[in-house]
Formats: structure tokens, C-alpha cells, sequence
């Protein structure tokens, strides 16, 4: 039920209409779908899980034993891969990237800098 709360009334009701928000929310998915799989073939990915973990394993061996890419606190950097593994972190995906690679530590850390997340609950 993702992106759910764009089709609520009330919410983005006041800019766009229900068609606006429908079509939108439908043909932003069929596109990402689109996306992803030109992407894939473009980076010759087979197995997402696999270039998943082995960019996590890049990742942290890039720190080269510093607790973030910055050094003793984050830098831009680690703020971008946090904020693309972040939303996945409790998925099926980030829950396996976190037990099959050695990102955890780095991410805990992250989490502890960065704070709770400041989104919009509905």
C-alpha cells in the first residue's frame, strides 16, 4: 500500500485532482517498473540481491575501518547511501543485506547520528 496516501482526500487534494493523483500514482509505478528494467540490462544486474550485497561490501570497504566515510562523523557521502537504504532497511532485502554483508555496524552508526526519521505519519 505504498504511496496510498497520495489517492486520501485532503492529502494533495488541494493541488491536484483524484485523476491527477490516480494517474499519477499508477503511471509512476508502470514507469519505475520500466525504469528498473532498463537499468538492469543497462548494468548487466541478473541478481539484485547479489549487486545489492556486493555494493554494501564496496561500500564498506571504502571506509577503510573509519566509522563513516567522513571520519569521525558523516559526510555528504554517507548521508547519500543512508538515505538509499534507509526505506528499504525492514524490507526483506535490507533486513538480508544487513545479515550478508558487514554494513550493519556503519548503518547502526548512522542511525545513531542521523536521528529518528521525521516522516509524515497519516
Amino acid at each position: 500500500m505504498m504511496f496510498s496516501a497520495i489517492l486520501l482526500p485532503g492529502f494533495f487534494s488541494g493541488n491536484f485532482s483524484f485523476t491527477e493523483r490516480f494517474t499519477v500514482k499508477y503511471a509512476g509505478a508502470a514507469i519505475m517498473y520500466m525504469v528498473s528494467k532498463k537499468l538492469k540490462k543497462k548494468y548487466n544486474i541478473t541478481d539484485e540481491r547479489a549487486s545489492l550485497y556486493e555494493a554494501a561490501q564496496t561500500w564498506t570497504a571504502a571506509l577503510e575501518g573509519r566509522d563513516f566515510l567522513g571520519g569521525c562523523k558523516p559526510n555528504l557521502a554517507d548521508l547519500a547511501v543512508f538515505g538509499v537504504l534507509r526505506p528499504i532497511r525492514y524490507l526483506s532485502a535490507g533486513k538480508d543485506m544487513v545479515e550478508n554483508t558487514n554494513i550493519s555496524d556503519w548503518y547502526q552508526r548512522m542511525e545513531t547520528a542521523v536521528g529518528e526519521s521525521v516522516r509524515i505519519t497519516i
